[in-house]
């Protein structure tokens, strides 16, 4: 999915800058989100 939404935002000119998924901290995980630029999936061209 995060995929398909970058490449609609290249055909748009648009930058995706984040891919956020909203969810429930736990003990395992203290956020209640994951930002896949901080896991690493975005290269900064920057």
């Amino acid at each position: 999915m995060t995929r398909d939404l970058i490449r609609a935002g290249q055909i748009l000119k648009i930058e995706v800058l984040d891919h956020v998924i909203l969810g429930r901290a736990t003990v395992e995980r203290a956020k209640d989100y994951s930002s896949l630029r901080e896991c690493g999936y975005f290269y900064s061209d920057h």
